[in-house]
């Protein structure tokens, strides 16, 4: 019926972070800067460890140092999260190297490690990142905070439509209207994670399938280097594993990094970047472990159904905490009720109006069914082309959804702010009719004479216009019980 879009328009934004700017150039925020930054660093690490020359190793590191310090200044916390896990990534891929014939010891490790964390240790108190770290800090952080509560939402979405989604940008308009703590009102234009968007907005299968192909291309470095097999001189093994391992490093800072952000929307060359990686792992994989490519297809298919099954479990446990159940019955209806209200019990059908009800109008209806008695449904029917009631249905016409049944308006229904052409001629059988206390419309005179016409009692909304909100806790359960 109604329909709620974000539309943002951005000319040059500023991220700061105390006194400190954020760096985003040339992206357009931080994260995305950061998280190219974790895509290079394989490729830096690769030459450090594949390369015998004393400059170009000296080189490589300083070009380290350089990247830790522009991934510092963006002062982006999932991509320092990006940037500790594919280092563990890139340590495990190369613990112990077949192809190399080397063993790490634990004088390499120490050195190999001891003087990153030195070096990224200097720089985070030097650029002032530390203070953004602080547990103190973090607990009052609303990025934070509102990320929890995006995740939490979007763990119970995918428990309410696990097999179809929400589709495609629908996820955070679903998740505003009808998961969101009602305290909270801010907007989101996505779920700030690229990982979970996926499960909430295209299903499980869908997420299944491409978790699948991501873990069998991040196996490459391990399946390549535990069954060797002569590739001749043109192309040396070595250099196939090397590559696999750069490849799959970065694909594997970006999933990472997108857990954080939904970089699958914010960034094309991100996006390209790591698909060409993903191809690059399958390339290693042909010429270099062609003949156990099936053995770990089944691994990755395995792995993706295990973590799969997990989130299914957390969205299950999750959404029994939820004060106001939500089920989904086509992507324009939206049944809601109480955890104990039985889905049997008897049921009152809402055509809502942002006008009337706000531009998330999901919010004032769930609180509306948290202030009701139980044994109640409600269904939210937010379609153009009404259905005809149930026998004994009550019906809630908001605004301009006071006009959707033309002259043949049902017996029990209730006009709240309505927005109509010609009420005596429409209205007739209305059991109902509440006006705002304020004649924003400039039609009360003509719903006055209506009222005095057919018997008709006229309720008001006090100390509001159209926007009923304001009154919404008082006047709800009057129109709620009324026979």
């Amino acid at each position: 019926m109604f329909e709620t879009e974000i539309s943002t328009f951005v000319i040059a934004t500023i991220y700061t972070f105390g006194d400190y700017a954020r760096w985003s150039w040339p992206w357009t925020s931080p994260t995305c800067l950061g998280t190219c930054i974790v895509l290079v660093l394989p490729i830096v690490w690769g030459l450090q460890i594949f390369t015998y020359r004393a400059w170009s190793t000296r080189l490589a590191m300083l070009s380290e140092i350089g990247l830790y310090v522009i991934l510092c200044k963006t002062y982006s916390r999932g991509s320092l999260v990006a940037v500790a896990a594919t280092g563990f990534f890139t340590l495990l891929c190369h613990f112990r190297d077949k192809a190399l014939d080397r063993s790490w010891n634990v004088r390499t490790l120490a050195w190999v490690l001891g003087w990153r964390i030195v070096a990224f240790g200097i720089i985070l108190f030097a650029t002032g990142f530390f203070a953004r770290l602080a547990p103190s800090y973090l607990a009052t952080d609303k990025s934070v905070q509102h990320r929890g509560s995006l995740w939490l939402g979007g763990l119970r979405m995918i428990q309410e439509s696990p097999w179809q989604g929400w589709g495609r940008h629908e996820g955070p308009l679903h998740y505003m209207h009808w998961y969101q703590p009602l305290g909270e009102e801010t907007e989101y234009g996505n779920m700030v994670n690229g990982n979970l968007t996926l499960a909430v907005e295209r299903g499980l299968p869908a997420f299944v399938a491409i978790s699948a192909l991501v873990i069998w291309c991040l196996l490459a470095p391990f399946a390549i280097s535990r069954y060797l097999r002569p590739l001749g001189a043109l192309f040396p093994h070595s250099i196939c594993l090397g590559l696999a391992k750069i490849f799959a490093a970065s694909a594997f800072g970006y999933v990472v990094g997108n857990t954080f952000s939904t970089l699958t929307e914010q960034s094309d060359f991100l996006n390209l970047w790591v698909m060409a990686c993903l191809v690059g792992c399958g390339v290693m994989y042909f010429i270099g472990a062609r003949c156990i490519i099936g053995k770990f297809i089944f691994l990755a298919t395995g792995g993706a159904i295990v973590l799969t099954t997990i989130l299914l479990t957390l969205s299950v446990i999750i959404a029994r905490s939820l004060p106001v159940v939500v089920e989904r019955r086509d992507g324009n209806q939206f049944i809601l009720r109480k955890p104990e209200t039985q889905s049997y019990a008897p049921m009152i059908r809402i055509y809502p109006d942002p006008d009337v009800l706000g531009r998330y109008f999901g919010r004032a209806i769930r609180q509306w069914v948290i202030t009701a008695k139980p044994g109640l449904r409600m269904i939210v029917d937010t379609s153009s082309s009404p259905q005809p009631p149930l026998a004994g249905e009550r019906i809630f016409l908001f605004g301009r959804a006071a006009s959707f049944f033309g002259e043949q308006l049902p017996e029990r229904t209730v006009l709240v702010h309505p927005v109509v052409v010609s009420p005596p001629l429409l209205l007739p059988k209305a059991k109902t009719v509440v006006l705002p206390a304020f004649d924003q419309l400039g039609d009360q005179s003509a719903w006055m004479d209506w009222a005095a016409q057919t018997g008709h009692s006229l309720l008001r909304s006090p100390g509001v216009g159209q926007d009923l909100r304001p009154s919404w806790p008082l006047i709800n359960q009057q129109l709620l019980y009324e026979p």
